[in-house]
């Protein structure tokens, strides 16, 4: 009788090791699940920050390259978007609203906007507002605050 308690206790033995061996396995399998779902939840956190990298350089090198053509061109044109020497206009409007509308009305009258023609008019917004800055109209300040 003994040795049938033994053989049983061997059999139980046996179908715990089956029992736990499949457990393992399953829980092998879970944790190898979580794995994936958190490689592909970084990779997508990944994508997402090069894309906004992206878009980032994007906006920059745009910014930086109308920036250096209001410089380029301030310099050629002597300071007149500001300072304009009111030769045939003397109105006292600003003389960078004045341009927008020209420059809006060949916008108007063309099949498409050129780049030339949409650097001109962001241009001339950033200009008025370095004009305004200039006589003291706390534009910086204004600015930051629609980060809010």
């Amino acid at each position: 009788m003994h040795d049938d308690e033994d053989k049983k206790f061997d059999e139980d033995d046996e179908f715990d090791k089956t029992f736990l061996n499949d457990e393992i396995t399953e829980e092998k399998e879970n944790v190898s699940d979580i794995i994936v779902k958190i490689v592909n939840a970084v990779s997508e956190i990944l994508q997402k920050k090069e894309k906004d990298s992206n878009t980032k350089k994007a906006i920059k090198q745009v910014s930086d390259s109308i920036t250096n053509l209001l410089l380029y061109k301030n310099k050629k044109y002597g300071n007149s978007a500001i300072e304009p020497l009111h030769i045939f206009d003397k109105g006292t409007s600003s003389t960078c609203f004045i341009n927008i509308d020209n420059k809006l009305a060949r916008i108007k009258n063309s099949p498409y906007p050129r780049v030339n023609d949409e650097s001109d008019v962001i241009g001339y917004l950033m200009l008025d507002l370095a004009k305004r800055y200039m006589d003291g109209e706390n534009i910086i300040e204004q600015i930051e605050e629609e980060k809010d």
